[in-house]
Parts: structure tokens; C-alpha cells; sequence
């Protein structure tokens, strides 16, 4: 009996097609990265303008060092 080859990936959904995981990142990131890391937390209203900022607009605006 031959066995399958299994294939392991990861995949990368940067733009919530596959799933809407933004609610997950917000909470992971404001209840457990600020409290261990510092940094502001970021508000549910705030998040569609965080997308247009540049990675580093970002960070100076969360204060992340």
C-alpha cells in the first residue's frame, strides 16, 4: 500500500479573503502585546485608518519602539 506524500504550507491572508481574522489580531495585539511590549492600543474605529499608514507611520503612531 503506497501512502500520500503530505505537502506542508502556510498561507498567508493579508487581506482577510480566506478569513476575517482583524478582530482576532485587534484583541491578541491589545491584550496581550501592549500589556508585555508598551505601545497604545489600538480602538475597533481606528483600524481602517491604520491601513493607509506606512509600516513606520504605523509604529510612531502606536508608539512602538
Amino acid at each position: 500500500m503506497e501512502r500520500e506524500a503530505m505537502h506542508k504550507c502556510v498561507t498567508f491572508d493579508f487581506d482577510g479573503t480566506i478569513a476575517d481574522t482583524r478582530e482576532i489580531f485587534t484583541d491578541i495585539y491589545n491584550n496581550c502585546l501592549t500589556e508585555r511590549y508598551g505601545g497604545r492600543k489600538v480602538a475597533p474605529e481606528e483600524i481602517e485608518k491604520l491601513r493607509k499608514f506606512s509600516l513606520l507611520e504605523k509604529m510612531r503612531y502606536l508608539k512602538i519602539s
